[in-house]
């Protein structure tokens, strides 16, 4: 492997653990009971099992979750094409 190949796989290897850093701390924040959103002088609290909860769940860490992943695949992807 030359010089600019190892390069490229070490910057590769080095987004893939951070976006896997990134998606198991996502994972851990989805599964609490309660969350608490500030903006600026406002702050609403979303409890289990209410709607609002729900949709936020599913609407943005669902959404964050699966696009890492996909980034993830892509990285994954492109580390094995390098060999």
């Amino acid at each position: 492997m030359d010089r600019s190949t190892y390069d490229v796989a070490e910057h590769i290897v080095n987004r893939m653990d951070k976006l896997q850093k990134t998606i198991f701390e996502l994972q851990e924040l989805s599964d609490k009971k309660m969350y608490m959103i500030s903006s600026g002088d406002k702050i609403v609290a979303l409890n289990e099992g209410e709607v609002a909860t729900e949709v936020f769940i599913q609407g943005f860490f669902e959404y964050y979750i699966g696009l890492l992943n996909l980034e993830l695949n892509e990285l994954k992807q492109e580390f094995e094409n390098l060999a």
